[in-house]
C-alpha cells in the first residue's frame, strides 16, 4: 500500500536533505541545484510509523542508488542505521517504531509550521556560511507523544 505524501513530507524531505547539505549519507555524493531530486530522504520506520514520520533521527539523504540497494538489503540497512546513529539511538527508535501515536488536524499543522521554521533557520545559516551537516530539531508534539 503505498502511502500518500502531504505538505508535511515535503518540507520534511526538503530539511533532511538539507540538514545533509544534498549528500548522500551512505556514499557521499554531492546533489547541486538541479540535481536534487535524485536525492531522496530515507525513512528507516516507514512513514506509516505516524510519530516517526516526521521525527528527523528516523531519516536519512540518500542517493537513489543507496537507497534502492539498502531499501532491498533490510539485514544491511539494519546494519548501517545502527552505524549512522549509534546503538543506544538505534534501540531507542526501534522501542519508539512500536508506540501507535496519531495526530490531530491542528497538531499536523502545529508541526507543519515548525519544520517550516527550521527550514528557514538552516537555510539562513547556510547562508552565513554553515556547511556540513546542520541538526534539525524535533517538534514539540512529536517529543511529547514519544514520550508519553
Amino acid at each position: 500500500m503505498k502511502i500518500k505524501r502531504d505538505k508535511i513530507d515535503t518540507v520534511f524531505s526538503n530539511l533532511v536533505r538539507e540538514r545533509a547539505e544534498w549528500v548522500c549519507e551512505v556514499c557521499k555524493k554531492f546533489f547541486p541545484e538541479g540535481r536534487r531530486q535524485a536525492l531522496h530522504c530515507s525513512h528507516f520506520y516507514s512513514r506509516r510509523h505516524r510519530g516517526l514520520r516526521w521525527h528527523p533521527v528516523n531519516a536519512a539523504a540518500m542517493c537513489f542508488g543507496c537507497h534502492d540497494h539498502l531499501g532491498g538489503n533490510p539485514v544491511e540497512f539494519a546494519r548501517w542505521v545502527e552505524k549512522h546513529l549509534g546503538k543506544p539511538a538505534a534501540g531507542k527508535l526501534r522501542r519508539w517504531s512500536k508506540r501507535i501515536v496519531k495526530f490531530s488536524k491542528p497538531e499536523r499543522e502545529e508541526i507543519h509550521a515548525f519544520l517550516k521554521d527550521e527550514l528557514s533557520r538552516i537555510t539562513c545559516l547556510r547562508g552565513f556560511g554553515a556547511l556540513g551537516r546542520i541538526e534539525i530539531q524535533t517538534a514539540p508534539i512529536i517529543l511529547e507523544r514519544l514520550d508519553a
